[in-house]
């Protein structure tokens, strides 16, 4: 196994460098053979031009084939570091000769044009030659956009119908083939919309998509004669689901579709359902198996694929001037389209599509750069929206007749705002602490605040009422507030380090007036300000009363999810976006908090499981930021002796070396010496006890 690392923006340059340097040599080489020709001199001297610029047609497949493969998988984990990706160098990428791979390609494009169901054979080609760049222009080019189209229909043809003899289980898993081949047929095209030079797709290949997408068909009411075919549209877009299409073609079909829906929207309503087939067994399907019929929710779901995509889009287009908390602001007239206007209610994922290109657009690009600022202010923008949207239209009724709660964000769009202000959880942070930001001032702010490290992103500029009404909503799911919660966490480590390092820096007794029991200015402060965070934010996600066991055991689970996450998360080792990022990306793979699982249903015996486990994971949390920032060093220890008190520091064996260091808090070293010192006492009254009113925990 040969595990290789590679910069995508660096081999995108060797890519390029090579194919531009073919080009040179071969130009040069032919003009100074004419040259030389021409006064009859020999030529033979131009073939160090030939021999360089055959060596570089030797290394370039595989310098193609690396960065197809990296292109496809960068941004996909959240350890590796930003615009890195790794991949197994020698099984990943494939040794076919270039021209065999673009025919092999070409004929499976045409196999699945001229066949019925195809065979297991050509659906694990096409799965197995998705990224390599020679495939898939062989594939793409070999089909027009119509052809494309008509082989997703026909495809969904041959899917096995539920007719009442099988179980969804065993329909599910007869019909697994035709998920994998169009993930595989989406990944495939996607590569071949990346690719450069003699591999690129032609110039009006964007264009031909559009013009089979906004085709009319017969069976609109308002059908003029136009060239379109039912389900086409639907089937092109399905496609957008998976893969990582190229930039300048995804931002070409989003503008485009976007545009001709807002076009036609206003004359005629509806857009898309005329255009999609009512045959019950036929129809557009995605790989889940759910029926397709909303050709923006495909192309959101590439933007979320594609942040620098996505950025282009809710970045351009016109702005719309809207009143929020009483100031009339600017905002992308995309997005308040998208999020205010439109319905979701066709797209199989309910918003979820729409939830992911927006995710993509302000959480991927975390910096301190004009694409964090855009980052920062999309997002913003998007809270701010939602915000104020919700509860429009509420209504109390009479007795029980024409009550209504009000106008809220769509069920698939609520784990994507919850991950949005994960990202932004250090201005959630703020905010909470100090009411609201002006949103008159800007849509975003260098950094996040005094609180914070002045070397963070561009961060968000928040309300807090508005907050509180997306709080409210994501409340209804626990699984929708968890991430917000371990953003908040992650917010809490780094305003509660900060304050321990400020405290050690401006009073040099600090860590001795801590671990004997006494107050420091900016350290005690820190933990208060965390535990009014996390209040605020149950008591808004929660609302009830906190004496009511199921209340509380609610609370209790929120904190212990959060928590449990926030504690697997490698302990913050210095403030950049990716260890901001870490812990959100993590929720997409993680299960909850185990501990509900092995617990006794008993809801007491569960809240009580549940309350320890919280106490436990603060009092560790507390002890290694106590211990990354110096409270146990020589010198406080000798500052608490000066004092008159017998401190014993950590044992050796109780610490891990780190980076940072940090104790081993299952080991029995750990737990004889903190049973022991007066450090479990301080941490239960400063720590634990500070929290236990705000979080209305038994703790």
């Amino acid at each position: 196994m040969a595990v290789a690392m590679i910069d995508v923006a660096g081999m995108q340059q060797l890519v390029n460098g090579l194919t531009s340097g073919i080009e040179t040599l071969d130009s040069a080489r032919s003009s100074l053979r004419t040259t030389l020709s021409r006064y009859n001199l020999a030529t033979s001297d131009t073939q160090g031009m030939q021999t360089a610029a055959d060596w570089a047609r030797d290394v370039l497949p595989d310098a193609r084939r690396r960065l197809a493969k990296a292109q496809a998988l960068e941004g996909s984990n959240p350890t590796w570091p930003t615009g890195t990706v790794q991949f197994d160098d020698v099984t990943e990428i494939t040794s076919m000769a270039p021209d065999k791979a673009q025919q092999a390609g070409q004929e499976a494009a045409e196999a699945l044009r001229d066949g019925g169901r195809p065979d297991d054979d050509l659906i694990a080609q096409i799965i197995e030659m998705q990224d390599d760049p020679y495939f898939a222009a062989g594939f793409a080019k070999a089909l027009s956009a119509d052809e494309l189209a008509d082989v997703v229909i026909k495809l969904g043809y041959n899917r096995s119908d539920q007719d009442g003899s099988k179980t969804q289980d065993e329909l599910d898993a007869e019909n697994a083939w035709y998920g994998k081949l169009l993930n595989g047929m989406s990944t495939t095209v996607a590569t071949a919309t990346r690719s450069t030079g003699d591999l690129a797709l032609p110039s009006d290949y964007a264009q031909s998509w559009l013009d089979t997408i906004e085709a009319e068909v017969p069976t609109s009411p308002y059908y003029d004669g136009g060239g379109g075919q039912v389900d086409r549209a639907n089937a092109l877009t399905v496609l957008l689901n998976a893969g990582h299409y190229g930039t300048p073609f995804l931002s070409t079909i989003a503008e485009g579709v976007y545009d001709y829906e807002r076009e036609l929207g206003d004359e005629r309503g509806k857009v898309w359902e005329p255009r999609g087939s009512d045959d019950p067994n036929g129809g557009v399907y995605d790989a889940d198996g759910k029926r397709f019929r909303d050709p923006l929710a495909g192309i959101m779901a590439a933007l979320g694929n594609n942040p620098e995509a996505a950025q282009d889009f809710f970045g351009g287009g016109d702005d719309r001037k809207v009143s929020i908390d009483g100031h009339d602001v600017t905002v992308s007239e995309r997005l308040a389209y998208l999020v205010l206007d439109r319905r979701w209610d066709i797209d199989a994922t309910n918003g979820g599509a729409l939830g992911s290109a927006l995710e993509a657009a302000t959480t991927k690009l975390r910096n301190s750069e004009a694409s964090g600022q855009l980052s920062a202010d999309l997002a913003s923008q998007t809270f701010a929206l939602i915000g104020d949207k919700t509860g429009e239209g509420q209504s109390d009724g009479w007795l029980v007749f024409g009550q209504h709660e009000g106008w809220k964000m769509s069920d698939g769009l609520r784990s994507h705002v919850a991950q949005m202000l994960a990202s932004y959880g250090a201005d959630a942070y703020r905010v909470i602490l100090d009411d609201h930001d002006d949103l008159a001032q800007g849509w975003s702010q260098p950094g996040s605040g005094d609180l914070f490290d002045s070397d963070m992103p561009y961060g968000a500029v928040l309300d807090k009422a508005l907050l509180a009404k997306i709080v409210g909503t994501l409340g209804e799911n626990q699984n929708d507030l968890t991430p917000f919660m371990t953003g908040l966490f992650q917010a809490q480590n780094l305003a509660v380090n900060k304050g321990l390092t400020d405290a050690m820096l401006k009073q040099p007794n600090a860590a001795a007036n801590f671990i004997t029991g006494g107050v420091s200015d900016d350290s005690n402060p820190a933990i208060t300000n965390a535990s009014q965070v996390i209040g605020w934010t149950l008591d808004t996600a929660y609302g009830g009363d906190k004496s009511d066991e199921e209340y509380q055991k609610k609370r209790a689970e929120a904190i212990a999810d959060a928590l449990s996450l926030a504690s697997a998360i490698p302990y913050i080792p210095e403030i950049k976006p990716k260890w901001l990022n870490f812990g959100v990306d993590q929720l997409k793979d993680a299960t909850l908090d185990e501990i509900k699982d092995s617990a006794s249903k008993d809801s007491g015996a569960t809240y009580s499981e549940l309350s320890q486990k919280v106490q436990t994971q603060l009092a560790d949390a507390t002890m290694n930021q106590l211990l990354a920032s110096g409270y146990f060093d020589d010198a406080a220890v000798q500052g608490a002796a000066d004092r008159g008190y017998d401190f014993t520091p950590p044992p050796a064996s109780a610490i891990q070396a780190g980076p940072p260091p940090h104790f081993d808090t299952g080991s029995q070293a750990y737990q004889d010496w903190y049973n022991k010192s007066a450090m479990k006492t301080i941490v239960a009254e400063r720590v634990i006890g500070t929290y236990r009113d705000q979080w209305g925990l038994p703790l």
